[in-house]
């Protein structure tokens, strides 16, 4: 009896710790939303992250060169969400640019972009660049139309900084159009659609927010796209430079082995043929060239060289001297 309840234990506990990481591998799994499936693939996204990396740094090198004082930040990040989950996220009284986004390689279309500076970090600029310390810069209310003229201004120099960036894609042009204080006013598209959301984390002084760059997904899948269509076109053509390296290199190989007839000409004459009729053994006939002239090396009948005519040991040899002129080729009518 012992024994059987000693082995039904020892079942029933390798059967829970089997349990164990059955659990952990569940709750480490991610719900995946089957309404809006991501566009991006992960070589679009890690193009994404080299464009927003390049854009922070720059972003932290001019905020550092412009306030005279210290601007850090951790890093960027890329995500994909519905453009109205990105809304909720903004507080209701923040700075928000319209930027109209035009794309060379999306032939010339453009789209409009939005670019989020949070209230404390606008507040903290506008204090600092109007002669302020930036210190205990606390304002819960909405912008007013100078402090707004002053931060369109400043995105204005971003955008420029994320054309610089965006290079390594292709060439883009970013314009702020307007801005808006209320996010909840903002509808540039439907709530369900996607948006790639770049965010930046950075740290003035004492005070450290995320600027965040929302971009229709739309827009940015036809441009990667028309990227990826042009990154196969080069691989294509490097294949066919190859093949036809290969395929030239084999008809050499082949022609190598053929055998061409060289003649060694030392005068072209007429002769007519009453002449050529009476023609005997010991019979002399004059050239009209000198012994010391050039004579034509034909190749299957076709003069491919000048050379001298001499002696090399006891037999009659000739010394190349140069290319003979090839003749024209005659148009047919």
């Amino acid at each position: 009896m012992a024994l059987s309840e000693n082995t039904a234990r020892g079942k029933h506990g390798r059967h829970g710790a089997a349990d164990v990481p059955a659990k952990n591998a569940f709750h480490n799994m991610k719900v995946y939303d089957f309404r809006t499936p991501k566009k991006f693939t992960k070589e679009h996204l890690r193009t994404l992250n080299t464009v927003a990396d390049n854009f922070t740094r720059d972003l932290v090198a001019n905020l550092s060169g412009m306030l005279r004082i210290i601007c850090e930040s951790s890093g960027s990040s890329i995500e994909e969400v519905r453009y109205g989950e990105y809304i909720e996220t903004l507080p209701s009284k923040t700075f928000v640019g319209y930027v109209t986004f035009n794309s060379e390689e999306n032939d010339g279309r453009e789209t409009t972009a939005l670019f989020h500076v949070p209230s404390t970090i606008g507040y903290f600029l506008i204090d600092v660049l109007l002669g302020g310390t930036g210190q205990a810069v606390e304002i819960n209310r909405a912008h007013t139309d100078i402090e707004c003229s002053i931060i369109e201004n400043l995105v204005s120099k971003f955008c420029g900084m994320l054309e610089v960036a965006w290079k390594s894609i292709g060439e883009v042009k970013l314009t702020v159009e307007e801005s808006e204080t209320n996010p909840k006013m903002i509808q540039i598209m439907s709530p369900n659609d996607s948006v790639i959301v770049i965010s930046v984390e950075v740290k003035l002084g004492h005070i450290a927010d995320k600027m965040s760059i929302c971009i229709p997904s739309l827009f940015l899948d036809e441009i990667l796209a028309h990227i990826d269509t042009k990154n196969k076109v080069k691989i294509v053509q490097r294949v066919d430079v190859e093949r036809d390296k290969a395929r030239k290199q084999h008809i050499y190989d082949a022609l190598s082995d053929t055998e061409l007839e060289l003649k060694a000409v030392l005068c072209d004459f007429e002769l007519g043929m009453s002449d050529l009729l009476s023609l005997q053994v010991d019979d002399v006939i004059p050239l009209d060239v000198k012994i010391t002239d050039d004579i034509k090396i034909l190749v299957d009948e076709v003069p491919w060289f000048n050379a001298k005519l001499g002696q090399s040991n006891i037999k009659k040899a000739v010394k190349l001297c140069s290319i003979a002129e090839q003749p024209e080729t005659q148009s047919v009518n």
